[in-house]
């Protein structure tokens, strides 16, 4: 899985390359914060034909607030194949 700034700091996700190994043709990663983006992703995955694999990082304003803020602006949600990105879009 690519390295992209930013997400370092998450840990490395084993959710994209367990998807992937189970041929999810859809899989996407969104923050909650950004309503408008997380509703068209769901809307997205809904409509695909395949399975679909949606992560959404949940802000916690209690014991974590603001930990998410670095995802913005940035792309994360993307469909990686073969060592390159297939699909790609920022959030925000």
């Amino acid at each position: 899985m690519p390295r992209m700034r930013g997400l370092r700091r998450l840990g490395r996700s084993t959710r994209l390359p367990l998807a992937l190994g189970a041929e999810a043709t859809f899989v996407a990663r969104t923050v909650d914060s950004d309503r408008q983006h997380l509703t068209e992703l769901l809307r997205q995955a809904a409509a695909h034909p395949g399975t679909a694999l949606v992560e959404i990082y949940q802000n916690c304003n209690i014991f974590n607030d603001g930990a998410f803020e670095v995802l913005k602006g940035k792309v994360v949600c993307g469909l990686w194949a073969m060592g390159r990105t297939m699909y790609a879009y920022p959030v925000g």
